[in-house]
């Protein structure tokens, strides 16, 4: 026989404080619910000393998760690392738009005059301008002397006679009535020879000298009637070149 008792606490459950212990919260219950009762007439016993503490139960399910709590103040900043290696340089961007025009600077010195540069070529040579008026005759020279065979010949002209055959006459007189082109012979070297020329009505004919002539220009007789141009040329031999001639005098 044991030397311990056994009881039931409850149905289905038989407990022995030395084989059976119940935990201590069971036993406590129990002394209150169960034993309490069935004591009757006599008054409670001191509680016995607590039971041995039953094994741990299992861990219970977590619980949620706990406000957030405020942040705390920033720490002291720590030393600075050593600086990384330069990564490769990125792509050139797209050129931003451009900016508005800065001032104009100040004028810089003058440099050096630079070398003369080579001579272009020779312009063509531009039109004739239109012939001057004529100047003043000079003073006549002394008469030279004849020559032993040399008599001046002064022959006039029929009127709009062109050639002049100044190789033997020394002045000739011409009349002309209409636009006229001259000719002549040519005398030695060195002599000179007049020509004049008288007008008629008031239309202006254009006198050009060909052949043998070297002269400044037309003449044109203008439209004034009965006036005459004086003209001297002199020779070289080969043409008579122009020395002078006059305004239109009255005849």
């Amino acid at each position: 026989m044991s030397d311990h008792v056994h009881f039931s606490w409850a149905p289905g459950w038989e407990g022995c404080e030395v084989c059976n212990p119940l935990p201590q919260y069971i036993a406590e219950a129990a002394v209150e619910t169960v034993i309490a009762p069935l004591v009757t007439g006599g008054a409670q016993g001191p509680v016995g000393p607590a039971g041995p503490a039953g094994p741990i139960g299992p861990v219970g399910p977590t619980g949620p998760a706990g406000a957030t709590g405020p942040a705390g103040s920033t720490g002291a900043q720590g030393p600075s690392g050593s600086p990384g290696a330069t990564g490769a340089q990125g792509a050139t961007g797209p050129a931003g738009p451009a900016g508005p025009k800065g001032d104009t600077g100040d004028t810089g010195p003058q440099g050096a005059t630079g070398a003369t540069g080579a001579a272009g070529a020779t312009g063509a040579a531009g039109a004739t301008g239109a012939q001057g008026p004529q100047g003043l005759q000079g003073i006549q020279g002394p008469a030279g002397t004849n020559g032993t065979n040399w008599a001046p010949v002064h022959t006039v002209l029929a009127n709009d006679t062109t050639a002049l055959a100044l190789g033997t006459n020394t002045s000739v007189r011409l009349t002309v009535t209409a636009n006229r082109t001259l000719t002549t012979t040519v005398p030695a070297a060195g002599r000179t020879v007049i020509v004049i020329i008288l007008t008629t009505g008031s239309t202006s004919f254009t006198i050009t000298f060909g052949t043998g002539f070297k002269p400044v220009g037309t003449l044109a007789t203008g439209t004034v009637a009965s006036r005459v141009f004086v003209l001297s040329f002199v020779s070289d031999g080969t043409n008579l070149y122009e020395a002078a001639r006059t305004a239109a005098m009255v005849a």
